[in-house]
C-alpha cells in the first residue's frame, strides 16, 4: 500500500513484516533508497524512500513497462501463454506445495 509521499507501511502490504521482507528492506536501507520507523506495532515498520530512492522510481517505472510488453511479445510468440502457465502453476502449487511434491518423491540414498 502505497501512501502520500512513497510511504509504505511493510506490514499491511504483506500482512506482517517477514523476515524475507525484512531482509529486502535491511539491504536497499544499506544502499541508502529507504528509511524505516517502527509501525502501529511490533509486526510492522513504516518504509519510506528516501530522495535517492525516489530518483529510482522513474527507471524502474519503465523497466516494469518494458517487463510487461516483454512478456505479452514471448506471449505472442509461443504457443501458449506464459502467463497462463504461470497461473496454473501458481493453483498446482496451492493444491500441494514443491516441499510437499520434492518429499513424496525423495527416497532416501542406502546407508
Amino acid at each position: 500500500m502505497r501512501a502520500a509521499g512513497g510511504v509504505v507501511v511493510a506490514g499491511e502490504l504483506v500482512g506482517a513484516l517477514t523476515a524475507p521482507v525484512a531482509i529486502v528492506v535491511d539491504a536497499v536501507g544499506k544502499e541508502g533508497l529507504v528509511t524505516s520507523e517502527p509501525g502501529a506495532d511490533a509486526r510492522t515498520r513504516r518504509i519510506d524512500l528516501t530522495e535517492r530512492g525516489r530518483s529510482l522510481v522513474p527507471f524502474l517505472e519503465a523497466e516494469w513497462r518494458a517487463t510487461h510488453k516483454t512478456v505479452a511479445e514471448l506471449d505472442s510468440e509461443v504457443p501458449y501463454a506464459m502467463t497462463a502457465v504461470v497461473e496454473e502453476v501458481r493453483r498446482a502449487l496451492e493444491r500441494r506445495s514443491m516441499r510437499q511434491r520434492i518429499l513424496h518423491h525423495l527416497v532416501e540414498p542406502p546407508r
